[in-house]
Order: structure tokens, then C-alpha cells, then sequence
């Protein structure tokens, strides 16, 4: 039958040690971003995966507001681009907490 899904998870970054996290979920033919991670030393080699998957999601949704899950996400929408109709989804609190880890991340440097 025609009816059967397609879902693949694909580690982006910090599947295999400590740092930061992303994940490429694609159910059929929608790609979403989870999570876009980064971590205090801030080095762009860290997140360089990211390069080629950021641009070619739909959606991107972020689960927690710390470094590790949404510490790269206003670089690397400005340095790799995301699709005109791309959504960041994420809670208020997440998105307070965020707001509050970067800036933080940012003074302390």
C-alpha cells in the first residue's frame, strides 16, 4: 500500500560525545531541525554540520532553552541560511530561557 511513513532521525551534532545538539528528523518529505546547539567556546568548526542541513529544512524546532540546544541557532541562520518558509518553533519559556543563556554566553566572554 501507499500508506507507510518514512521517518529518519540523523545525529547533526553531538551524537557521539559531550556538546552540542541537532537532529535532522524527516517524516517523508518534511525535514525538521531539532534543537541547534552550540556551547560556550563558541568555534565555528563545532557546528560546521549544520552548513548543509540548515538550509534545506522546513521547520526547526527547539526543546530547551540552553547553549547545548539553541546556542547556535541566530549565528547559523545568519551564516548558512534557512528556507524563506522555515518556522522556529519553540515555547515561551524556552524561547525566555534562550534569550537569557545567550546573552549570558555573550557578556561572559
Amino acid at each position: 500500500g501507499g500508506m507507510e511513513e518514512r521517518v529518519v532521525l540523523t545525529p547533526v551534532l553531538g551524537a557521539h560525545r559531550e556538546g552540542p545538539l541537532s537532529y535532522l528528523l524527516e517524516v517523508d518529505q518534511t525535514r525538521i531541525l531539532l534543537d541547534c546547539g552550540w556551547n560556550e567556546a563558541f568555534d565555528p568548526a563545532e557546528i560546521e554540520p549544520l552548513r548543509k542541513v540548515l538550509p534545506t529544512v522546513d521547520l526547526i524546532l527547539i526543546s530547551f532553552g540552553d547553549l547545548e540546544h539553541i546556542g547556535a541557532l541566530p549565528y547559523a541562520i545568519r551564516e548558512f541560511g534557512i528556507k524563506d518558509n522555515c518556522t522556529v518553533y519553540l515555547t515561551t519559556p524556552t524561547k525566555e530561557l534562550g534569550l537569557r543563556a545567550l546573552y549570558d554566553a555573550y557578556l561572559s566572554r
